[in-house]
């Protein structure tokens, strides 16, 4: 006789079990943890202070998935059981930044997806968001280029952050798309400590980040005159000019440094009137 299998669980009663069984034995441990378990006061003051905290958090989540429908916020097994996928693939999908997250706080878990957030990526549909989480940060990197040519400064946000959780900060197509990303914002004091940590880097990865950075800057055109004033100067780096941007404006302003590199290098560039960023190659100006 074939042994008789036992029914699947759902991802919710799945993650219920994995609940109950955290919250008992973090109940048991706070029933027996002594000073005598912890080498110092403050290591037993901290585990004071956090394992209520972490109850409270496991109990909230085990009360959601009860009764999901009372929420907005819905934890990765509600959503798991809504599209038909494995609660690691839903946390995955967030992680990755496929799917937006409820809380994107420092520090924050990023498990949680709203309501909304889940009927757009329905929407959306399944088979191209998973589409979209089997690509490298060099795949994301070309497909993002339109976000900064269109001047859709919200979606290229979103697209840095899914490059630079497969590249790493300082991966050579987060650290290029961060600078065009911050000089499209007018963040300039940002963009200057990205470029100055580039320029700082081994020759070869110093080269590597810039033939991307210059992709990019290829393709637009900044209406903000300190952006396209830096673009130009970048642009000349990467084609093997010795110039360092900023390495001029050390005693001036962000708003001043455009100006400033503007007088050195190119007396005779004048502020433009254009789109603030469009795409060279399509022919606009």
């Amino acid at each position: 006789m074939k042994p008789i299998r036992k029914p699947r669980l759902s991802p919710i009663e799945q993650r219920k079990q994995q609940l109950a069984k955290l919250i008992d034995e973090l109940r048991q441990k706070a029933a027996t943890k002594t000073r005598r378990d912890f080498k110092t006061d403050q290591g037993y003051e901290q585990w004071r202070k956090h394992w209520p905290e972490r109850l409270a958090k496991l109990e909230t989540e085990l009360s959601i998935l009860n009764d999901p429908g009372e929420y907005d916020s819905l934890p990765a097994a509600v959503v798991a059981e809504e599209l038909g996928l494995s609660i690691g693939l839903v946390e995955a999908l967030i992680q990755y930044g496929e799917s937006e997250p409820t809380d994107t706080s420092e520090g924050s878990r990023r498990d949680r997806v709203s309501r909304d957030e889940l009927a757009r990526v329905i929407e959306f549909g399944l088979d191209e968001l998973l589409r979209l989480h089997e690509q490298d940060a060099a795949q994301i990197f070309e497909d993002a280029l339109r976000h900064l040519q269109d001047g859709d400064l919200e979606a290229a946000e979103k697209a840095y952050r899914r490059i630079e959780v497969r590249d790493s900060l300082i991966g050579h197509y987060a650290l290029a798309y961060r600078i065009g990303l911050d000089l499209a914002k007018s963040n300039f004091d940002e963009a200057k400590s990205t470029i100055d940590f580039v320029l700082r880097e081994e020759q070869i990865k110093r080269t590597a980040t810039l033939s991307y950075l210059a992709r990019l800057l290829r393709s637009i055109r900044f209406n903000e005159h300190t952006a396209e004033v830096t673009r130009e100067h970048l642009l000349a780096l990467a084609d093997g000019g010795e110039f360092a941007p900023y390495r001029y404006a050390g005693s001036y302003s962000s708003k001043q440094i455009g100006k400033h590199l503007d007088e050195m290098h190119f007396p005779g560039h004048r502020e433009r009137r254009i789109r603030p960023i469009v795409n060279t190659e399509s022919g606009a100006s």
